[in-house]
């Protein structure tokens, strides 16, 4: 017991009776575990906020890569639809990749004309059609 006390503790409680060295000793004991579990409390703190701030600053690289390459999958997929659909003058927009109002109806004239399902979507049976290639 007497190892977790410091040298200048110990001597301290040599005049002491047995009784009052019993109660200083308990108190330390008390004192030296509170400050142990406060310091994991602390660095246990310290870590989750790091993690937080680290989560919340800068996405990770491999987020970051997917969302970019979703984007490029689908501005390719659009203005390939597009570029084919003014090929079978269906469209006369812009081939800028961008899915709008005159991309959504020229896909509904084209999905019309050949007998397509008719949901103003670049889906399975367009891309088929069209011979996409992605």
């Amino acid at each position: 017991m007497l190892s977790l006390m410091t040298s200048e503790e110990k001597t301290d409680l040599l005049p002491l009776n047995t009784q009052a060295k019993s109660d200083i000793f308990d108190g330390l004991i008390v004192l030296r575990a509170y400050e142990v579990f406060l310091n994991q409390v602390v660095a246990q703190e310290q870590a989750q906020a790091a993690l937080q701030q680290q989560t919340t600053e800068t996405p990770p690289a491999a987020l970051q890569q997917e969302n970019t390459s979703q984007d490029d999958l689908l501005y390719k997929l659009v203005s390939q639809t597009q570029a084919k659909l003014n090929e079978l003058g269906f469209y006369t927009g812009a081939i800028d990749g961008i899915f709008d109002n005159e991309t959504q109806q020229a896909l509904i004239n084209f999905q019309t004309a050949y007998g397509l399902i008719i949901d103003g979507t670049i889906n399975e049976q367009v891309v088929a059609a069209l011979g996409i290639q992605i």
